[in-house]
């Protein structure tokens, strides 16, 4: 999935993956050639045991770091009184703005910023929770934005965080070819003791993870085996034909569910906590 000329590099010490030579101008023109992220799955059901895990009971104020066309944002406004909304694609912050029940309008407001220097901009004690649903991925500085967003917390906030996993079982049988390594387009992948290290620097004192109760996301075994072994065009003739289509998806749901069961997922929800609980 990464482009020609960007490669990752591994932490010797908590292994996590990241870039250690991208830089903004790089991500910017990856950016352009692209066209408006629109995220492919409900989250309705998951936005309902999101609200439980971190106790929303309709009062709180929330932000959304890297919302892009809402998809968190408008399932999770049910659940509290206004959400602010932040990212850099000025489309899909339109196409979110016009999924909007009008009667909820006044309840969600948006900004086009850079989620640091929105941050940044803020008064501290902003917000009761701040979220960023595979945003923090994109970043060049993620462990300022964690820090940010510790600040800007009300006492007794919480921060979530929905990050790809470099603990991943799919990177321990597919290796490269794990779905996620898109460089220059994702600039790390945490393992859950490098998360939990940029937390507790920030402030954090409980950290916990969320496990849904309907995982959503299954991707590319069999095609991360074949880039393997050399028989990727295979695969992609194969995937024109629907019973190879069914036979893929049935077997990317089968070791979603066996990474899970060994706590090895392909990505990970952290729960950020301002106090020990």
């Amino acid at each position: 999935m990464s482009l020609a000329g960007f490669q990752y590099v591994q932490c010797a010490d908590c292994g996590s993956f990241y870039q250690d030579t991208v830089t903004l101008p790089d991500i910017e023109s990856f950016y352009t050639s692209l066209g408006p992220y629109e995220s492919a799955s409900s989250k309705t059901n998951i936005a309902r045991d999101l609200a439980r895990s971190l106790g929303l009971n309709g009062t709180e104020s929330l932000l959304d770091l890297g919302c892009g066309s809402g998809a968190w944002s408008l399932p999770l406004l049910a659940f509290c009184r206004d959400i602010t909304c932040v990212d850099l694609d000025a489309v899909g912050l339109e196409l979110m703005l016009s999924r909007v029940p009008t009667a909820d309008r006044g309840r969600l407001s948006v900004h086009r910023a850079h989620s640091l220097a929105f941050l940044q901009g803020l008064e501290a004690q902003s917000f009761d929770v701040v979220i960023s649903m595979f945003s923090l991925e994109h970043d060049l500085s993620p462990a300022a934005i964690v820090s940010e967003m510790h600040r800007v917390l009300k006492l007794g906030g919480r921060a979530l965080i929905l990050v790809p996993s470099g603990d991943a079982l799919q990177i321990r049988t597919c290796g490269a070819g794990f779905y996620w390594f898109q460089a220059p387009w994702h600039t790390f992948l945490p393992s859950e003791k490098g998360l939990r290290h940029v937390a507790q620097l920030a402030g954090f004192r409980h950290i916990t993870t969320f496990e849904p109760s309907e995982p959503f996301y299954s991707w590319f075994w069999i095609r991360a085996w074949a880039d393997q072994l050399g028989y990727r065009k295979t695969y992609d003739n194969l995937r024109r034909r629907p019973w190879f289509v069914w036979f893929d998806m049935a077997v990317d749901k089968v070791c979603d569910r066996i990474s899970w069961v060994l706590r090895r997922p392909s990505y990970r929800f952290y729960v950020l906590n301002l106090e020990a609980l």
